[in-house]
């Protein structure tokens, strides 16, 4: 049997980022617990946070 693992998509990270703060703490959760992100996600994720600035929430 292979191993279960947790892919994220760029909504996760980009939910780091959320003006929720429920969001961004859920986000930073499961990257926590652990996953697998790809370098594609990676790039997505700098050409969104790029595009324009956005309210970032302050998660404790």
């Amino acid at each position: 049997m292979s191993e279960e693992r947790r892919f994220f998509d760029t909504n996760i990270l980009l939910y780091v980022h959320s003006a929720d703060a429920a969001k961004a703490e859920r986000a930073l959760q499961l990257l926590r617990d652990g996953g697998v992100v790809s370098v594609q996600v990676l790039n997505e994720l700098a050409h969104v946070l790029r595009r324009k600035p956005a309210p970032i929430a302050k998660v404790v």
